[in-house]
Parts: C-alpha cells; structure tokens; sequence
C-alpha cells in the first residue's frame, strides 16, 4: 500500500510541476485568452488528480539516425544585408545531442544563420567551409512552412517515413481531425502547420534539426510535447526562440548573435541575462573525423 501510495504521490507532483510550468509560461503572454488558460490552471491546481497518464497519451519519441560526434564544422560565415552585417567571421561546431538555443532580438541574424546551414542562403565569403559527419541528415522547419511541403497531403507526407499506421497516430496525437488528413496543406491555419510539423519531426528521425521560433501557433499542451520531444531525442538541435521557459527546459549551450559576431554563454539562459560569455580561444576541431559530404548543403539537407 505504501508503494502505490508513494508512486501516485511522485505522478501528482510531476503533473503538478508541469501545470506551474505552464502557468509560468503563460505569465509572459499578455493576451486575454492566454489570461484564460491562467484561470483555467489555476482551478487544475488546486486538486490535481493522482493517476498516471494512458500510457498511450505519452509523447512519441523523436528518433534519431545514427551518428555520434560532430555531425557539423563550419566556419567563415558572413553575411551583410541591406548595408548592415549579420554575420561576421561566424563558427561553430554542432556535436549530436546538443540542444543549441539561439536568442537574441528579432534582425539580429538567427534566420539568416540557420538558412546558411540549410543551405538556403549563401556566405559571403567565399572561404566558407562546412563539413559534415557522414550520417547527418538534416531537417529545417522555418517560422512559415514549418517543415510541410505544399504539394502533398497530410497523411502522404508522413508516409514518407512511416508506415500508415504510423502516420494515422502521429496525426490524432498532434489534433489533426481525421477529416484533414487527406487535405492539402494551403487550407492549414498556422497552428494546424505548426502541429503537423511537429508530427514531420518525430516521424522524420533526422539527427540535425534546425527550428525557427518552433513554438509558435502552438497551444501550451503542444508546446510541452515539441519540449518533451527535444529534451529526449539524440539529434543535434538549434532552436532560434524567445520561449524562456523552452530554453531553460531544453537547451544544454546558448548561443547569441551580438553585431554579427556568435556568442555562447555559460549558466544556461540565467548565464544569458547575466552576460557570462564562454571564454574560449579557439573551438575545438572535430573528435572524430567527419567525412566532407559530397553534395552542396542544399543537396545535403533531407526537407521534411
């Protein structure tokens, strides 16, 4: 009896954990239906109820392909637009598992940074190198495609990596009616794309995720999957955000970009606000040797 006792009290004080988290979260939003969902945790706080959740609620693992080490080494990024420099002599070293988060005011050049790694914008210098572990495969969800392709249906996108089964789940988990899955993706509303680009991702299994402001047009229940998601797959992962409460849940390095120059900063996001650079002479080169990949970085990279 006691066991049983002890084990529902650990679920209630983790339910409990992630309902103040979400109430956290919603503290920084100012609108009147994030005020709502504030009222609405606060009633689910006051008893939560002691039941594990369905095993078959739990949020589907985030595979990843199989590569160790540095999946990415690159240098000599440089980019000015529109007479301003965005990059400057930027590099860095991405090693699988590490949950890289980019922050830093919007114009700063954090798009800029992950469409030259996706290979959708060039350097201008003409020096850049990029080398690539062997096994990387690379997924890039921008802030409005999200990932999803135009010209293929939900459910047949997804059966690009999954079997149909497969497919059907990932869609109902992520509340995508039955009645859309068969739809195209021009009649998504913006939260409709975020979730099924959330489904891309866990059925996808690449190992080097690029996500641009991944949080937004997701509601709080989604929001805790995608967090869940990143905090336990093994892929390398940067996410450019302003989600305080994602970074401090997720991200094990910081980055920020400062007049074109990448910064990182020790003590998580706490180190981020204090300004406490990481001070470093030089990055290290790579452990392993990865193998130059062949292809440019646009042929390189596997769109979901």
């Amino acid at each position: 009896a006691f066991s049983s006792v002890s084990k529902k009290a650990k679920v209630a004080a983790k339910q409990r954990a992630r309902l103040e988290q979400s109430q956290k979260r919603l503290q920084s939003w100012g609108t009147a239906k994030a005020h709502k969902q504030r009222k609405s945790l606060e009633k689910r706080l006051v008893t939560v109820p002691a039941v594990p959740r369905d095993e078959a609620t739990k949020t589907p693992t985030l595979h990843a392909r199989e590569a160790r080490g540095a999946l990415l080494y690159a240098k000599h990024f440089d980019k000015r637009l529109a007479g301003k420099t965005v990059l400057a002599g930027v590099r860095f070293r991405i090693d699988a598992g590490d949950k890289i988060a980019l922050l830093g005011q919007n114009g700063t050049g954090k798009t800029t940074l992950l469409n030259m790694i996706a290979g959708e914008a060039e350097s201008d210098n003409p020096k850049i190198e990029t080398v690539w572990h062997r096994n990387t495969k690379l997924a890039y969800q921008d802030q409005l495609r999200r990932g999803v392709q135009d010209d293929v249906p939900l459910l047949a996108q997804l059966e690009l990596y999954v079997s149909t089964e497969r497919a059907r789940m990932l869609l109902a988990f992520v509340g995508i009616p039955e009645r859309a899955w068969t739809k195209w993706p021009d009649t998504l509303s913006g939260g409709e794309r975020a979730r099924v680009g959330l489904a891309l991702l866990i059925a996808g299994e690449k190992n080097l995720l690029l996500l641009d402001e991944p949080t937004n047009d997701l509601d709080i229940a989604m929001i805790e999957v995608l967090e869940t998601a990143l905090k336990d797959t093994d892929a390398g992962v940067i996410f450019a955000t302003h989600d305080e409460v994602l970074v401090k849940n997720v991200a094990t390095r910081v980055w920020s970009l400062e007049n074109g120059e990448l910064v990182e900063y020790r003590g998580g996001i706490e180190g981020y606000f204090k300004g406490t650079r990481r001070l470093e002479a030089d990055l290290p080169q790579v452990n392993e040797t990865p193998v130059a990949a062949p292809e440019t970085p646009a042929e390189k990279l596997e769109r979901l």
